[in-house]
This record gives C-alpha cells, sequence and structure tokens, in this order.
C-alpha cells in the first residue's frame, strides 16, 4: 500500500531556541551564578577566552583550540578553557577526547555547577540519557538558578526519555527564573501537549511567539496542535504566520501541505510541498511528500520524478521506495523493478506493515502466490495491526482456493476496522456463493 506518515520533521525542543548541545560550547550555561575564569575579566586570559569562544560559534576550530590551550595556560585554575577544549573535541568527533577534558574539569572543580552541566550535555550528545539526567540534576542542586540546566532536563524529558510529564517541574522552574524566556515557555508548551493538556499548550506557545517575534517555531508549535485537536484552518493560519516570520521555514510548509493532503486537495498540497522542497533543496522529505501529493493528484509520471528525486537525495529514504513499487502496481508497469523497490523499502524498514503489504500485493501481481502469502503473513503480525493488510491476506487465500482462511482473514479486518468496506464486501461475496 502507499504508505502515509506523520509529518516527517518534528520540532525537537532541545533544538528551539538554542543551539543543541555539540553546537554550543560545553558549559555556556546562561546563569548569572555560573563559574566564570578565574582570571579578573580585563585580564589577558579572559579576553583570549573571549575570543575563543568567538572563534568556535564561527565553526573555525582550529583557531579556537588555540586559543582555548592558551586560556589553559594563562589561567591554570579555570575550568572553562577545559570545557571549551571538550566542545571543540566533540564537533570534530572525537569523544573520547571530549571526555578526557571534562573529566580533567571536573578534578579541577568538582563543585562547579557548570562543569556538571557540561557533563550532562556530553551525555545527551552521546545518547546515555540516564547519566545525562544525573548529572543535570547535580547541576541543578549546585546552582537554582541556572536557567540552561532546567532547560536542558526538561528537554531532555520531552525529547529524549518520552516522558513530557517530567518535563513539567523543569520548564516552569525555569520560567521561575527567567519568566520572558521563550524557550521555557515553548518548552513548557511541547510538554503539556505531550500530556494532553491542550488549551494550557496554546497559551504557553502564544506566550513563545510574543517574546520571541521574529521565531517561527511557536507558530509552529501551536499548527500542530491545531491539527491534533482536528482544527485544520487554524493549523493553516499558525503555519502561515510560521511562514510570515521565515519564509524559507520548511516545517511549516511541510505541514500546510499535509493539512491539504488530509482535506484531500492534493493540488494545493503539491504547492506547499514543492515550496518546502525550495526551502531545503537538500531533504529527500518534500521530494516524498510530493510525491504522494502528485499520486493522489493522478499524476504518476511527476509523482514517480518526485520519488525518485527523493532517493538521489536520500538512498535510504525507504518510503520512495515503497511507494515507487505500489506506483508500478497501479500503473501495471515492470513488475520486476516494483519487486527491486519493495524489497528495498522492506530491507531499510522491515518493521513497518505497510511496506510487507506492498511487497506481498508484488508477489501477488507476480503470480508468486505462496511468497505472497508469507509476506503478508509477516505484515499482519506487526503492530499496529491492519485491516488492509488482513484483506490482502484474504484475497491472496482466495485466490490459492482457501476460502476458509480467506473468510477469517476478512472478518480479522473488520475486527480492526468495522468500517473497512472491502472487506465487508469480499465476506458477503463468499456467503453470496456459498
Amino acid at each position: 500500500m502507499i504508505a502515509r506518515t506523520t509529518p516527517a520533521v518534528a520540532l525537537a525542543v532541545l533544538c528551539v531556541f538554542s543551539a543543541p548541545a555539540a553546537a554550543l560550547p560545553i558549559g555556556s550555561g546562561e546563569s548569572a551564578a555560573a563559574p566564570r575564569p578565574a582570571a579578573a575579566p580585563s585580564s589577558p586570559a579572559a579576553q583570549r577566552y573571549g575570543q575563543a569562544t568567538q572563534a568556535l560559534a564561527r565553526g573555525e576550530l582550529d583557531a579556537a583550540e588555540r586559543a582555548f590551550r592558551e586560556v589553559m595556560r594563562m589561567d591554570p585554575r579555570s575550568a572553562q578553557p577545559l570545557l571549551g577544549l571538550a566542545e571543540v573535541a566533540l564537533q570534530r568527533h572525537r569523544h573520547d577526547d571530549a571526555w578526557a577534558w571534562l573529566e580533567r574539569a571536573r578534578t579541577l572543580a568538582p563543585r562547579s555547577a557548570e562543569v556538571r552541566h557540561a557533563i550532562g550535555r556530553y551525555h545527551i550528545v552521546s545518547r546515555k540519557y540516564d547519566k545525562a539526567e544525573a548529572e543535570l540534576k547535580a547541576a541543578i542542586a549546585l546552582d537554582a538558578r541556572n536557567v540552561r540546566a532546567q532547560l536542558d532536563l526538561g528537554d531532555l524529558y520531552v525529547n529524549n526519555l518520552n516522558s513530557p510529564i517530567q518535563a513539567i517541574p523543569a520548564y516552569r522552574a525555569a520560567i521561575a527564573i527567567d519568566p520572558k524566556h521563550a524557550g521555557a515557555h515553548h518548552g513548557l508548551g511541547m510538554a503539556l501537549m505531550g500530556t494532553g493538556k491542550a488549551a494550557l499548550a496554546e497559551d504557553e506557545f502564544r506566550k513563545a511567539a510574543e517574546l520571541a517575534p521574529a521565531n517561527p517555531l511557536p507558530h509552529q508549535a501551536l499548527g500542530r496542535l491545531y491539527v491534533r485537536q482536528g482544527l485544520p484552518d487554524k493549523a493553516l493560519a499558525a503555519f502561515a504566520d510560521a511562514l510570515k516570520v521565515q519564509p524559507a521555514f520548511m516545517p511549516a510548509a511541510l505541514g500546510r501541505g499535509d493539512v491539504f493532503l488530509d482535506r484531500g486537495d492534493p493540488v494545493s498540497a503539491a504547492a506547499e510541498y514543492r515550496r518546502a522542497a525550495q526551502a531545503a533543496p537538500g531533504s529527500d522529505v518534500p521530494q516524498v511528500k510530493l510525491g504522494m501529493a502528485l499520486q493522489a493528484a493522478g499524476k504518476p509520471g511527476e509523482a514517480q520524478q518526485a520519488y525518485e528525486a527523493a532517493i538521489r537525495l536520500n538512498p535510504a529514504a525507504a518510503l520512495a521506495y515503497n511507494n515507487l513499487a505500489w506506483l508500478a502496481l497501479e500503473r501495471r508497469g515492470d513488475l520486476d523493478q516494483a519487486l527491486v523497490w519493495a524489497k528495498k523499502a522492506v530491507e531499510l524498514s522491515p518493521v513497518i506493515a505497510s511496506f510487507q503489504d506492498t511487497l506481498g500485493w508484488v508477489y501477488r501481481a507476480r503470480g508468486e502466490l505462496s511468497q505472497a502469502q508469507d509476506t503478508l503473513r509477516k505484515a499482519a503480525k506487526i503492530k499496529p495491526e491492519s485491516a488492509e493488510v488482513y484483506h490482502h491476506l484474504g484475497m491472496v487465500y482466495l485466490e490459492q482456493d482457501k476460502r476458509a482462511e480467506a473468510e477469517r482473514a476478512f472478518r480479522d479486518a473488520l475486527l480492526i476496522r468495522k468500517d473497512y468496506a472491502p472487506a465487508r464486501e469480499a465476506l458477503a461475496r463468499l456467503g453470496r456463493q456459498r
């Protein structure tokens, strides 16, 4: 079957109003109480440290490393240049080196909230989330007014530990320290949305939008909230507001396209997906979605071009392979090529039932009913169960004259969806034949 997906560009709270841990100097917390270099603010060491952080912000890693090492020699009591060197190592994907610098910083300043915060952010990058949680909590215990540590803890719960309810106190603590922190309000809105508190989430997103009028993400979050609530017109307006703030903001264009496609307007959806593709020419996601819209609009040739463009951008775009295979079935095209595409989709994502279903249906079109049956039975076992998969399995059973198995499959489809017409009609035909 042609696979539909939720919007593929999800917002990560961690990246909303500040860069993720791997993009900022570790330990660059926003707390006014965070440790500063031991040297006086006007000292040569402090000046050189400022130059080092500026070089790091520009991505000039060699210059940043040289400067941080100079600061380390000039002010050996300060942990901050060690944190800067750890960040340089992380951006070079040298995690072992980064950890060595962080351990030296902890030895030098074991009671530093900034060092513990930096270690927590390192563990987020390393996907050691339990350790990250412990370190961020330790940083907050040492400096309860460290807004950035509170935000990182909330982001960790929302983005990595799938526990938005635990994130709420962290974001509220950050807001108590800095009521005008747009990122804290946005994060709280995301956590509230994740716990089903839509009205409260909407209020927080609106506050974030007021506090950060040049940031499209609060409007994008409102759009997603309205989609969840089944309010397509409000969602379209919110996504449009995001695009007013930043015309090349791809997620908002994708969001509008998704709404139009769900409303049965593939032509408008295709226009939005093209806009998203122009905004992010290196991303495969808009091309896949454009292919889906064009396919729904009855333009199979253009749809195939979009799917093939997605694969050129991302050879692991499983959804594009799957949809190309289904498109070939609909067009009664080259079944050998359809089999290649369908197998590739399953190879890349073997636990997606719709991909197994497409492969099974390709086998059926090729007359390879035994392979079709085996593949569709695999698809039927994948959660969540799909009425369409059971219907297809029933059809393959019928073509093998296995009427009892076919009837059972059709009934299973109706257990999943009572209103699934193809299975109901198939059962009725079987009844008339009897």
